[in-house]
């Protein structure tokens, strides 16, 4: 008989039986216990139809003249437990240092190469004129990068 074929001993499943018995114990046990703690967390509030039906109907509206205001009744407030407080200046978070290093994706990068020496007088600008081009910038064919001055050029 292979191993597979082999029946499956009584004892074998009364140990599966009696681990699934206790496991379930366990749960049943643990949700006694937190359950006491849940509801201080979140207290269940009761309400009957009897009680809603009498309790006034309270309502929120906007305020007259105020972009983006609202008017609370007191009894609304107190009813969602709203807290109110002065506003402060935030505080700035824990500073986090790091290591780390950046480097650029070298199959985004091209080498443009000049024809003739010559000294950079001026840098191109960005597709929008804002500010120069800088390192990691996008260009497009035919914007201009630089200016090259050369004295080669200027004899010829």
């Amino acid at each position: 008989m292979s191993e597979s074929e082999k029946p499956i001993s009584r004892a074998g499943g009364r140990a599966k039986t009696l681990a699934v018995v206790i496991a379930v114990v366990v749960i049943l046990v643990a949700m006694l216990f937190y359950r006491p703690i849940i509801r201080r967390v979140w207290p269940v509030q009761k309400s009957t139809a009897a009680s809603s039906a009498l309790a006034p109907q309270v309502t929120v509206k906007l305020a007259p003249g105020v972009a983006d205001a609202l008017i609370v009744e007191p009894v609304v407030i107190e009813q969602l437990r709203i807290k109110t407080a002065t506003a402060t200046k935030a505080t700035l978070p824990i500073e986090i240092k790091l290591p780390g290093t950046l480097s650029l994706d070298s199959t985004q990068l091209e080498q443009v190469r000049c024809r003739f020496d010559g000294e950079v007088v001026e840098i191109g600008k960005v597709a929008d004129g804002a500010r120069p081009l800088q390192f990691g910038d996008s260009v497009k064919p035919g914007q201009l990068l630089a200016i090259v001055w050369s004295r080669e050029l200027g004899e010829k």
